[in-house]
């Protein structure tokens, strides 16, 4: 395969990022003790957590992860826009396709949302918005930034679109060559 097609087949490791609204800055602090509960108490089901990592130190970076098997869950800072990380590592136990596998790891970040809002030590003055999201593909050789892979996954992605939202939504493609195709989506 060369670089300016993508197999939506072999592209697993899919990254989606929702937008975090706040009243005042995001601090992530809280979720160091929130996400060692969650692993305690096993509360985000469905993947093995492992540990915490602190990056809060690094300027409009990864903030703070909960390292977990399949799929790595973080509240981040990059480009200086908070928002709520589930970046998939692993490909999925299950053979998916690209539809099946974004339809999966999207609800996947909603329930962490959820959680997440749920927890009043962190989000007292957030929102957690499921209308304006990031979706990157973390491959350049499977999904490079071109014209050509975004036109490979655009039917699959309008198509869950249209099942998510009622209303036209805009899809603007971002990131350069030397990251994977990065989506902005807003409904």
């Amino acid at each position: 395969m060369n670089n300016s097609t993508m197999n939506t087949e072999e592209a697993y490791r899919l990254d989606i990022k929702l937008d975090i609204d706040s009243d005042q800055p995001v601090d992530p602090a809280p979720l160091i003790p929130i996400f060692h509960r969650w692993i305690q108490n096993d509360h985000f089901q469905g993947d093995v957590l492992i540990d915490v990592a602190d990056y809060r130190h690094v300027p409009d970076g990864p903030g703070v992860i909960l390292v977990a098997y399949e799929a790595h869950l973080s509240v981040d800072f990059e480009r200086g826009r908070p928002g709520l990380r589930y970046a998939r590592k692993r490909p999925p136990v299950e053979k998916r396709d690209f539809g099946e596998l974004l339809r999966h790891d999207f609800s996947r970040a909603q329930e962490a949302a959820r959680l997440l809002q749920r927890e009043s030590a962190f989000a007292d003055g957030t929102r957690i918005s499921d209308q304006r999201w990031t979706l990157k593909i973390q491959d350049r050789l499977r999904a490079p930034a071109t014209d050509q892979a975004f036109e490979a996954v655009e039917p699959e992605l309008r198509s869950f679109l249209s099942e998510l939202y009622a209303d036209d939504v805009q899809v603007q493609r971002g990131g350069d060559t030397r990251e994977g195709l990065t989506l902005r989506i807003e409904a």
